[in-house]
C-alpha cells in the first residue's frame, strides 16, 4: 500500500526548497533545591526525505550539590550529530553521537576536563501539534558507557521539534 504523507509534511515534498526542510527544537530540564540541575539542548536538524532526517545538537548543563562538603558546582557543555528514521507517522528510530566536555576527578583532591563520549541508540514516538510541530517521546541506550557518562541506561528523553 502507498505510504501516507505524515502530518508535520503535510505541505512539504521531496522537492521542498532547502529552508522548508530545516527544523529546530531540542529539550531543558531542570531541578532546584539541595541539588541544582539546569540543562539546555538546543537543535536543528534538517528533513532529507519523509523518512530520513539528521542534525546537530548542542548541550549546557549547571550543576550544583550542596551536599558535598564545601558544595560542588560544575558546568557541563558539548554538542553532537543525530539521525532519524520514521518507520511510521508516529514511531521513529533515533541514532546519536554526543561529546561532552565535564570535569572528572583526576586525583582525590583534584578535578580536570575531559571528553566525555556517548553514542545513543533507541526509538521515539512523535505527537503531533499542527502541521510542522512535534513533542518527541524517547528511550535510548548509551552504548559507550563511559566510566564518567552523566547518563544511566536507559535514557528518557521529552523533546520538541518545530519546523521553520
Amino acid at each position: 500500500p502507498p505510504r501516507t504523507t505524515m502530518p508535520s509534511q503535510k505541505k512539504r515534498t521531496d522537492a521542498s526548497p532547502f529552508s522548508d526542510r530545516l527544523f529546530t527544537g531540542g529539550d531543558i530540564g531542570m531541578q532546584f533545591g539541595s541539588q541544582t540541575y539546569i540543562q539546555v539542548a538546543p537543535l536543528l536538524g534538517y528533513r532529507a526525505n519523509r523518512e530520513l532526517s539528521f542534525g546537530v545538537t548542542g548541550k549546557y548543563i549547571y550543576y550544583k550539590d550542596n551536599y558535598v562538603p564545601n558544595g560542588y558546582e560544575t558546568n557541563t557543555y558539548g554538542g553532537g550529530i543525530f539521525t532519524r528514521y520514521n518507520i511510521m507517522e508516529e514511531v521513529f528510530l533515533h541514532g546519536e553521537y554526543e561529546a561532552l566536555s565535564m570535569e572528572v576527578p583526576y586525583s582525590a583532591y583534584e578535578m580536570h576536563r575531559r571528553i566525555v563520549s556517548g553514542l545513543f541508540l533507541g526509538g521515539g514516538y512523535r505527537q503531533f501539534f499542527g502541521n510542522y510541530s512535534s513533542m518527541n517521546l524517547m528511550i535510548l541506550w548509551d552504548f559507550i558507557g563511559d566510566l564518567y557518562s552523566p547518563y544511566v541506561n536507559p535514557i528518557f528523553r521529552i523533546g520538541f521539534d518545530v519546523g521553520l
